[in-house]
């Protein structure tokens, strides 16, 4: 598609989304729902423009903008399927820089809209459409929208979490406007860090893309455990209380365990650890392409209540249609009250078999996925390893980059093997023809 990635509308704001771009796609989306839209955002510095612009274009075709102000993307998601409105739009770049923004959208029931649903809208753009000559839509603002999702969310987790010390690194991010009162309420003993909503630092240095920070924090402090969020709260890393990382996958292992759960959706990005412990625990397990709209998709699909991402992007059906960062966490916190065991016991099973991710800057990312010369090395590469780990080549969905990953059961072998891999492909990308020009290459 031309606009729309694996994550909605993204880029830079005032170089790839620009209002000019927003305003399009608000009327082809108004166009499209034909009906009223929930505009939530967060608090980058670029999503007050992108807003108006996209309100405006909403509003031309004759339909009510509801203005939410700064709430996570599952508070969204969450109003949606109470609320009786067409669709939703979401003014967040995530866990990107803080110079990207993004806009995603969401159907009526919540879900995010599938790619033949964008396809819709990105047609819709390219035609002229028919507008309410001498008037327009209204921007209704809806003030309420942050309490309700505090009040659902705290009625379907009611828990004494006994004096719990818990730090939460909000990010700067929008969940600064919900997590301190939904966590208030849990009867623990609560530090925040990065608490207030700033668009020059969201993510900045914290969050769930940086979690050295509230590692380190929990490490001065002696807190029982942490939770790390990114900017717009569909994502969440857990910190056990000697400050290591328990991330999406472990997160799912231990939700899987022991709230009974019988199947999950993963990612092919999924540590071989946890499927080594899924299997142990006869605990079936789907896997899908990267992106959490895959990882939904699936869940409804095949029946499955729990799925998500490496990353922390967690999805649970019974209480959310997206993933939600602080719904994960209380779910956590439920099982470690009711196993009345740290977060470390609880993830000690969970042998993380090496893996190491390199991001690459490129220009042209369908090009060197079309790379047969680069695609050649990969597989003589994956041939060596013999079935005892993996080679994962993929282009981000978000951002100008070619992911490289490589698994395997000794550091050593697969950082030889990622250091070449990048080497070659760096040097592909000097060569003075064409990327793809030879023969077709495969991913």
């Amino acid at each position: 598609m031309k606009y729309f990635g694996t994550d909605g509308v993204r880029g830079i704001a005032n170089l790839d989304l620009t209002c000019e771009l927003a305003l399009k796609i608000g009327r082809a989306a108004s166009s499209f729902f034909n009906g009223d839209i929930i505009v939530s955002k967060d608090p980058r510095l670029s999503s007050d423009m992108i807003e108006m612009a996209l309100v405006s274009g909403i509003l031309s075709k004759g339909n009510n903008a509801y203005l939410t102000g700064i709430i996570p993307t599952p508070a969204l998601s969450l109003l949606l399927s109470d609320n009786r409105k067409k669709g939703g739009a979401m003014i967040s770049a995530s866990h990107n820089p803080i110079e990207d923004n993004g806009i995603k959208f969401f159907d009526e029931k919540g879900f995010k809209l599938r790619e033949e649903d964008e396809k819709k809208i990105e047609k819709l753009m390219e035609e002229e459409i028919k507008l309410p000559i001498g008037r327009g839509g209204k921007v209704i603002y809806f003030n309420e929208a942050k309490a309700i999702y505090i009040k659902t969310i705290i009625e379907k987790n009611k828990l004494n979490l006994n004096g719990l010390k818990i730090a939460l690194d909000l990010a700067y991010g929008a969940t600064t406007t919900v997590a301190p009162e939904i966590f208030s309420n849990l009867n623990s003993s609560l530090t925040l860090f990065n608490e207030k909503p700033d668009g020059e630092k969201v993510n900045v240095g914290c969050g769930s893309t940086n979690p050295e920070f509230l590692s380190r924090k929990i490490k001065e402090n002696g807190f029982d455990l942490g939770f790390s969020f990114d900017g717009d709260g569909d994502r969440v890393i857990a910190f056990d209380e000697k400050g290591d990382i328990v991330d999406g996958d472990m997160i799912m292992f231990i939700l899987a365990k022991y709230l009974k759960i019988p199947s999950i959706v993963i990612t092919v990005m999924s540590n071989f650890g946890l499927k080594v412990l899924l299997n142990k625990y006869g605990i079936r397990f789907y896997e899908v392409p990267v992106g959490d709209r895959n990882v939904l998709y699936k869940m409804v699909e095949v029946n499955a209540s729990l799925g998500g991402e490496q990353s922390g992007h967690i999805i649970y059906l019974p209480q959310s249609k997206t993933g939600d960062g602080i719904i994960t966490s209380l779910l956590l916190l439920k099982v470690l009250v009711e196993q009345n065991k740290p977060l470390s016991d609880l993830n000690k099973e969970f042998i993380k078999y090496p893996q190491i991710l390199r991001n690459i800057k490129v220009n042209d990312k369908k090009a060197i996925m079309n790379d047969v010369i680069f695609f050649k090395e990969v597989s003589l590469w994956n041939e060596k390893l013999n079935g005892k780990g993996r080679i994962l080549v993929r282009p981000s969905g978000t951002e100008n980059l070619i992911r490289i990953m490589v698994e395997g059961e000794e550091e050593k072998e697969i950082l030889e093997i990622v250091d070449c891999l990048e080497d070659l492909l760096k040097k592909r990308l000097t060569q003075n023809f064409s990327l793809g020009d030879e023969e077709e290459g495969s991913q």
